[in-house]
């Protein structure tokens, strides 16, 4: 079932998420309760009465629509569209939007909004210029995890190579495997069980996915080295290193002398403070090392994606930088890899040679241009003696493709990661993209190697995996990843909209995407004919 739409020319926000007071209501009802009492066809929660919710007349159709107690005055183009909706104790300007990092205080921060249909939200909708789209943003499909109360939470995205028709600084060529860090992953009843949900407006390209499952003596953590380079022009390893104390700064400062220890010793989704017009960058020390020839960073941020062309400003970097200081006090370039990919990863980066025992401060700037700002959200540093962990690949022994709806989501801001409910909700017709999508069913046959078969994933998929979890030997813990060869079309990118299509589908290699139908290197091959025939049978069209 489809939501319904509002009438052309009023309101183009469909499904916000509904916040404080209000409640939301199914998609057969009329609308989220307002007060005491249920929004009818035709009214909307104007904001006028905070405490309260006064709902009035708008032209509203039906649907589900946030009744928000913060959300300012609404006239018949949205969220009082001539000047932004309020944001705290004044309307926010034409280039500010709620950033959601506080949800009493209703802070704004700029975010390239430019007029138009918003709303101050604390859920923190993601925006652009023609409406809100709560579910638009992010990439590739959402992983989601058992929670242990017979039920399943989300864990994070699997952003990785990224088809973004007629964009030229994405380098679809370097792409290659990923490597997800699944956390706290554990089996149950001799398997590991997840799901991966197609949610936001893309379509998804699994080539191959695998649990890499890596035993290491109690006490040690591994951690991949994957992170995002294919823009700086190689493949990202997908190895591992290993901490065995893993400690925190012992001072952290901005450029400007402020402390901002508390921002970055652990990852609980409180980021290093960060503005639309600077740089994520943070002064480190982490007092003295037994090894520096073994340190390494450990590093968990996450993606913030936004047209940041008027805050951004030239050098441009699409990497994590690490810098030391020369004799002089200069800072000078010493490590330059990979970057957050989407949602908040937690990656390894070797710095054997980059420090000394008794001087470990150094610069780390993450990643900025004009489309995308990392954030910190914590940083380690471990010396001990590297080790090699047992490490085993088990190729999943149950892959079922299903429908498994929309859910709600709550897009990164410079103040949050990702959140997503698992809700099963009405699809978004908006979302979807025309053409062959794979059948449901049994698609097992398509995972097992990186042979550009795909499982194609459109929105409100659900791909459910099971893995056999081998015997984990006394005296050594387990770390689950995924290993996943996938690609993702995006519907839209904070620059512009690029496409409405699942064809042409990708291919391992290839320089450009789009490319030229010549280039196609399966244009001739009878077997990848009868691939197409028999797994893409389902037609989606809008």
């Amino acid at each position: 079932m489809l939501t319904p739409k509002l009438i052309p020319g009023l309101l183009s926000c469909l499904w916000l998420l509904s916040m404080s007071a209000c409640t939301d209501n199914p998609p057969t009802n009329t609308g989220p309760l307002c007060g005491n009492g249920q929004i009818e066809a035709g009214e909307i929660c104007d904001g006028l009465d905070l405490g309260g919710q006064t709902c009035v007349e708008l032209g509203y159709t039906g649907g589900t629509l946030g009744c928000l107690s913060d959300c300012s005055d609404f006239d018949d183009t949205g969220c009082d569209g001539a000047t932004g909706p309020v944001c705290g104790d004044s309307l926010a300007e034409g280039s500010e939007v709620c950033d959601g990092s506080d949800l009493r205080g209703k802070t704004c921060i700029t975010q390239g909004w430019d007029g138009g249909i918003l709303r101050c939200n604390a859920g923190c909708a993601s925006y652009n210029t023609a409406g809100c789209w709560f579910n638009n943003s992010g990439s590739c499909p959402y992983v989601y995890l058992p929670d242990g109360k017979n039920g399943w939470r989300y864990h994070g995205d699997l952003s990785g190579s990224t088809l973004a028709s007629g964009i030229t600084f994405f380098k679809p060529e370097f792409y290659g495997d990923n490597m997800y860090d699944l956390g706290d992953f554990a089996p149950a009843d001799g398997s590991y069980d997840l799901r991966l949900r197609e949610v936001i407006f893309e379509t998804s390209y699994i080539d191959r996915a695998a649990l890499v499952l890596v035993d290491v003596p109690d006490g040690v953590r591994p951690y991949t080295t994957w992170s995002y380079t294919s823009q700086l022009g190689h493949v990202s390893p997908t190895g591992f290193l290993t901490t065995r104390a893993a400690k925190a700064p012992v001072s952290a400062h901005r450029e400007d002398g402020t402390d901002v220890l508390a921002a970055v010793k652990a990852a609980d989704g409180a980021p290093l403070p960060v503005k639309p017009h600077e740089l994520s960058r943070v002064i480190l020390d982490f007092g003295p090392i037994s090894n520096p020839r073994h340190a390494k960073l450990v590093i968990t941020a996450w993606g913030v994606y936004e047209d940041f062309r008027a805050t951004q400003k030239p050098p441009f970097s699409s990497a994590t930088v690490i810098e030391t200081q020369d004799a002089g006090g200069r800072w000078v370039v010493r490590k330059i890899t990979g970057k957050a990919a989407g949602d908040a990863k937690t990656w390894a980066i070797d710095l054997g040679g980059v420090l000394t025992r008794d001087n470990t401060k150094l610069r780390l700037t993450l990643a900025h241009n004009p489309s995308v700002l990392d954030v910190l959200d914590a940083v380690a540093l471990d010396d001990s003696a590297p080790l090699t962990p047992k490490i085993t690949i088990v190729a999943p022994k149950v892959a079922t493709l299903l429908q498994g709806g929309a859910t709600k989501v709550t897009t990164s801001t410079l103040g949050n990661r990702i959140h997503a409910t698992n809700e099963r909700l009405p699809l978004r017709e908006e979302a979807l993209m025309s053409g062959m999508a794979t059948r449901y069913g049994d698609v097992l046959p398509l995972l097992g190697k990186t042979e550009d078969r795909f499982v194609i994933m459109v929105h409100g998929d659900e791909l459910r995996l099971q893995f056999k979890a081998p015997a984990l030997r006394p005296g050594m813990r387990r770390q689950a990843f995924l290993l996943a060869n996938m690609w993702y079309q995006l519907k839209s990118h904070p620059f512009a909209k690029l496409s409405g299509t699942i064809e042409p589908l990708p291919f391992a290699g290839m320089k450009t995407y789009p490319y030229a139908p010549e280039l196609w290197t399966h244009r001739n091959d009878r077997s990848y004919a009868d691939y197409l025939k028999t797994w893409n049978t389902r037609k989606i069209t809008r």
